[in-house]
């Protein structure tokens, strides 16, 4: 069994919803053996009675006693690991992801499969060799405004670069690695770049290697139209961050559009075939 959980602010209640529209289907959890739980940290006092309905009527958040902010995503995805454990320890495999990402279940329960010994799978696309962001990095450089959230003092965290770690997009580990996870995140003071904290610091100190996949990516962007069925032919897993009109709309292309995809790739083959013969006439 495959337990996703999808970090989540608590405002995002579009996101929620177009999941369990799309690739969160309670059909599809129970066809192919997944489920799916919402991490959330404290709503606001408005907000707070629509989350509590939206809990009541769909039994698919967790909601940690965190007040929602960047700063507090690593201490998020350490509890959500531990509400795995405690509540859900028959899942053999638990993936972290945001809810701006469309997952194509079977090719990531394909993928799952295909490895021999799953014992120590952490599966991901891999950062390396990533640089710490200082000020004076971020003054002189032209980074947009955004990348100003992951500003980190020399008091906060030495050195130059962070360990090898996994983007924070989506990621997917063994039940076992889980809790090594947690043991070594239990004497690792918490750094708040959450993906860099667990899957960087903890999985070094634990000694978990990671094992890169392709189809774990942002790129090449997939545009809604015509695109989504022929994107994910040849295994890849995830989409870019994408809205919640956009993640519907390449759900919609994904399960509609399928047969004409190998017609367009036929068509988009002869037309390379077609310009290389013009090309060849054109030097004559």
């Amino acid at each position: 069994m495959l337990l996703v959980f999808v970090a989540s602010s608590a405002d995002h209640f579009s996101q929620r919803k177009v999941i369990r529209e799309t690739w969160g289907l309670k059909q599809l959890q129970q066809a192919f053996n997944y489920r799916i739980v919402f991490l959330l940290g404290k709503g606001d006092k408005d907000s707070q009675p629509q989350i509590e309905h939206e809990g009541y009527r769909y039994g698919d958040l967790v909601q940690i006693n965190l007040t929602e902010s960047f700063r507090n995503l690593g201490r998020k995805s350490v509890a959500g690991l531990l509400w795995s454990k405690n509540f859900c320890s028959r899942a053999d495999f638990v993936m972290k992801m945001d809810d701006d990402i469309l997952i194509h279940i079977p090719n990531l329960l394909k993928a799952l499969e295909s490895w021999t010994s799953t014992d120590s799978l952490l599966m991901c696309h891999e950062n390396r060799m990533r640089k710490i962001l200082r000020k004076e990095l971020l003054d002189r450089t032209d980074l947009p405004p955004s990348y100003h959230k992951y500003e980190v003092s020399q008091n906060e965290l030495p050195g130059q670069y962070y360990p090898p770690y996994c983007s924070g997009m989506a990621y997917v580990f063994a039940s076992s690695v889980r809790d090594r996870l947690l043991e070594a995140s239990l004497t690792t003071p918490i750094f708040f770049i959450e993906d860099v904290y667990l899957t960087g610091f903890c999985r070094h100190k634990a000694g978990i290697v990671i094992r890169p996949h392709s189809g774990i990516t942002l790129r090449p962007p997939i545009k809604s139209h015509h695109q989504a069925s022929c994107s994910f032919r040849d295994g890849r897993i995830t989409s870019q961050e994408v809205g919640a009109d956009e993640l519907h709309l390449m759900w919609v292309e994904l399960n509609t559009q399928g047969f004409f995809c190998p017609q367009l790739l036929g068509y988009a083959n002869k037309r390379k075939q077609f310009d290389s013969t013009r090309n060849e006439i054109s030097s004559l």
